[in-house]
């Protein structure tokens, strides 16, 4: 049988593909591993980088801001973008957040065009209280994009409500640098 397609990355342009698809990752603060990985249940290829926000909160780990790209597993694509996007968005609270108790504020989705192909767009905010962390939530970022092949590719960002500027530029550059085709 051949080979599922993978996330390619090049740490010296941080460009992330998928098939037709690409971003470059965000830069400083955001620092990025040297290869995609797996994270199921939620994307079955990924790259994922991360910009701690609140250093060592529990004595041994970073509350940090996080942005991902990559493919949607069989068992999360639904019929539609749309439909696709909220499946995700669920899963990456379920999986992200796993330890902690969140709320959902202001969730909203849209459907925005992408190189003439809709993209469905679902965001929210996480609201939750943990222990050395002064973020009140996270502002979790659900864009799903149709590919040609069939399947869909993600872009995800999670960022705390109180995190540096540095960094939300950082990942508005990530988010605008979506390409396909």
């Amino acid at each position: 049988a051949p080979m599922a397609a993978e996330v390619t990355f090049d740490p010296a342009t941080r460009r992330a593909s998928f098939e037709q698809t690409s971003v470059l990752m965000p830069a400083s603060p955001y620092t990025c591993p040297g290869k995609p990985e797996s994270a199921l249940p939620s994307l079955s290829s990924a790259m994922f980088c991360a910009a701690p926000v609140h250093a060592v909160y529990d004595g041994s780990n970073d509350w940090v801001a996080t942005a991902g790209f990559g493919s949607v597993p069989d068992e999360l694509a639904k019929a539609t973008p749309a439909e696709t996007a909220a499946a995700l968005f669920e899963s990456l609270r379920g999986q992200a957040y796993a330890d902690h108790d969140t709320t959902v504020a202001n969730r909203g989705s849209e459907t925005v065009q992408l190189a003439g192909r809709p993209a469905a767009v679902q965001l929210g905010d996480l609201r939750y209280r943990v222990p050395g962390v002064p973020s009140s939530y996270d502002r979790l970022f659900v864009a799903v994009l149709p590919l040609p092949t069939g399947g869909y590719v993600a872009y995800l960002s999670g960022r705390p409500n109180d995190a540096p500027a540095s960094t939300l530029d950082a990942l508005n550059e990530s988010i605008n640098s979506l390409r396909i085709g």
